[in-house]
């Protein structure tokens, strides 16, 4: 039986499809790094973030609760994106350059108070600070500037007693007290730049920092009617005599002129170093009124 001839031998399939997928894949790799390199230069644009920023004001160091915020080296600024930007933050424009970032920011919050204890990292809102002179934490008060060795000291106001209102936190008075009767009375200054910290009873309704009162940095909110009190600061030996003045004396306030201003103490008074030193005063009477102010002598005599 004749057997026929075997047939010419199956082609090899065509090299060329192997070359069509090295093609493929090589131009999805392009593809892939075309992404990649568009979304880097997109995010550096924007500050390293997706879609537009914003430059939030941050805590530069923990700001514990009660703590004025006062240097520009407590914040620090942080570039997010809008979407998540927090509500209530203090934001700083795009315009502002760099190196002028961190003196805006104080701008913001200059003089504000810690209602509670903000760390470091995080957002600086407008419901976590108050202004000067809100109360902090409910009923407790913010912390009165007042230097070391001095006290704060109340003293009553009135319309006629107290220049008609006019005194305000940051002015500075006089007292004037009267004493004695016809021909024995007598009238002397015996305080100056007494300065006033405060007018009236403290704000216990706490305003947001962030509230648009139309005062600036440092006002305190003004009393809803005239105030019957002034709060001044003196050091606490002289608080003895003004107490003295107070119960036997006639007191009267003189506004002095803002050109008169004495500059803020930042040491201890030398005659009464501390609050400590109040207490060798063995009780103030007309003898040392006489003595530290002549000009009672007569009224005080007999």
């Amino acid at each position: 039986m004749a057997v026929a001839p075997p047939g010419p031998s199956r082609p090899r399939a065509a090299s060329g499809g192997r070359i069509f997928i090295i093609i493929g894949a090589f131009l999805a790799l392009v593809a892939f790094g075309a992404v990649f390199v568009l979304s880097n230069l997109g995010s550096t644009k924007s500050g390293g973030v997706g879609g537009p920023t914003t430059h939030v004001v941050y805590a530069g160091k923990d700001i514990p609760l009660r703590t004025q915020i006062l240097s520009a080296d407590q914040l620090q600024i942080k570039n997010i994106a809008q979407s998540d930007v927090p509500p209530g933050a203090f934001t700083v424009a795009s315009s502002v350059k760099s190196e002028q970032l961190l003196s805006e920011a104080l701008k913001l919050v200059q003089n504000d108070i810690a209602e509670v204890n903000i760390s470091k990292d995080q957002p600086i809102l407008a419901n976590l600070v108050a202004k000067p002179g809100d109360a902090v934490a409910g009923a407790q008060a913010a912390f009165l500037p007042i230097p070391a060795g001095y006290v704060a000291f109340t003293i009553p106001t009135s319309e006629q007693i107290g220049v008609a209102n006019y005194p305000q936190p940051g002015d500075y008075i006089s007292v004037v007290a009267t004493m004695g009767s016809a021909k024995k009375a007598a009238a002397a200054v015996v305080f100056s730049n007494l300065r006033i910290l405060r007018v009236g009873a403290a704000n216990l309704s706490t305003a947001p920092a962030g509230g648009s009162s139309g005062q600036g940095a440092g006002a305190q909110p003004p009393p809803t009617a005239a105030a019957t009190s002034l709060t001044v600061m003196t050091t606490a030996c002289d608080a003895s005599y003004l107490k003295w003045f107070q119960n036997n004396a006639q007191v009267t306030y003189i506004l002095e002129s803002y050109k008169d201003y004495a500059s803020t103490p930042t040491a201890p008074d030398a005659s009464c170093n501390s609050v400590n030193a109040a207490r060798a005063i063995a009780g103030v009477r007309a003898d040392d009124i006489i003595a530290k102010f002549p000009a009672f002598a007569q009224a005080l005599s007999g």
